[in-house]
């Protein structure tokens, strides 16, 4: 008999078959058939968890797939979600007014360029937050006029001196507002960050208008490698949600007839991000049926990445199990010994804010010996992770 963890599994698998055999009709109209009592409900339920209600609606609306009361459970998830978006990107647009008053230039992110550029209706696609990318240069300017403006970040940074340089990205939240989340490179690890040519995915931008205000958004070549990157970088220890999987499908299928495949392999090679396609582009054209050349899936086969990319993603792997690891790899990542030891004395010695947040600390008094228990808690991280086989 199977394990109780293996049959949960083995059931969200066919669901999630059966949501993207309804969901690839935006790019191949072959229906499939119509879902009824307890499969339909639970259908239901899967895309709500996945993210992908509103795209279903209008998929299977008004085409009796589904029954009456699981449809208009779907309505009302797509009229949800208009509304709210809708609030985002009024939100949105002032902030990208604030930020052009001051000359700088926001490229947006995931979500926030793919519901009104890709999708064609800011309603099908959720949001969570927004994803802003602005310069390096210029993120300390924006952080400050977003503070300005009520945006503070969500938790203390370790340090504030070194926040640019040890995050690629700080969350922001303000009363009665979006939140943001303004990144200055693309991926949190420190070897994108110090080795990724930010300046050809700006040069490769497209513009984008919200409401009356003007920002850009990656090119498509530069979309689907930054989907994919993110999707296996920053979500492959956990169970991947079909919207990120329908988000590179759609720009796939958006822009299929004016992809340069070859320039996005060589771009995925040159930035040590190929084995992110070899792992989803397979699979999108095999489960989601999206128009990738046959030449295409070939090359992903039979070209190897490149041998500091796959260290890489063997590290990485191993990062997400142990703190120490991820502090290891952060160290080893800094490009030179005066970055590295300002990385160690920021994880060691973190400001006495962050630290009051982080642990909770009641009383002042208590804060000096908090530090003695963070470095044993690193410690105890390593040789935990040393003793796993």
């Amino acid at each position: 008999m199977g394990t109780p963890a293996g049959k949960n599994e083995s059931r969200t698998a066919r669901l999630n078959a059966l949501l993207s055999s309804f969901l690839r009709t935006r790019w191949q109209p072959t229906w499939p058939a119509p879902v009824s009592g307890a499969e339909a409900t639970a259908l239901v339920e899967q895309a709500q968890a996945e993210g992908v209600a509103p795209l279903l609606y209008t998929q299977v609306r008004g085409r009796g797939l589904f029954p009456p009361p699981s449809e208009e459970i779907l309505r009302l998830a797509y009229l949800a979600n208009a509304a709210r978006n809708f609030f985002l990107f009024r939100e949105l647009e002032k902030v990208l007014l604030v930020l052009s008053s001051q000359d700088i230039s926001v490229l947006l992110l995931k979500g926030a360029a793919l519901g009104p550029a890709v999708y064609g209706n800011p309603a099908l696609r959720p949001l969570g937050d927004l994803d802003l990318l602005v310069r390096p240069a210029d993120a300390p300017r924006a952080l400050e006029v977003l503070a300005a403006h009520g945006y503070a970040p969500l938790h203390p940074p370790l340090r504030p001196a070194s926040l640019l340089e040890d995050e690629n990205e700080v969350f922001l939240r303000r009363q009665s507002g979006a939140d943001l989340e303004l990144h200055w490179s693309l991926f949190d690890f420190p070897h994108y960050r110090y080795h990724l040519p930010m300046e050809l995915f700006w040069s490769n931008a497209r513009p984008l208008a919200i409401g009356g205000a003007s920002a850009w958004m990656l090119g498509p070549e530069d979309q689907i490698l930054h989907l994919c990157a993110h999707l296996v970088l920053h979500h492959g220890g956990e169970q991947p949600r079909l919207l990120w999987f329908h988000d590179v499908a759609e720009v796939i299928a958006h822009d299929s007839g004016q992809l340069d495949w070859a320039a996005l392999l060589e771009r995925a090679r040159d930035c040590d991000l190929f084995l992110p396609l070899q792992q989803v582009l397979p699979h999108l054209a095999g489960e989601w049926k999206v128009p990738i050349p046959p030449s295409i899936l070939e090359r992903l086969q039979e070209t190897r990445p490149s041998p500091a990319e796959c260290s890489l993603h063997v590290r990485l792997a191993a990062q997400r199990r142990s703190v120490a690891r991820r502090f290891w790899e952060g160290l080893a990542g800094r490009p030179t010994w005066t970055a590295r030891l300002r990385f160690a004395w920021d994880h060691l010695f973190p400001s006495p804010t962050y630290m009051r947040e982080r642990y909770a600390i009641r009383h002042a008094w208590l804060l000096p010996f908090y530090y003695p228990y963070r470095w044993l808690l690193g410690l105890r991280s390593a040789f935990l992770s040393r003793s796993k086989p």
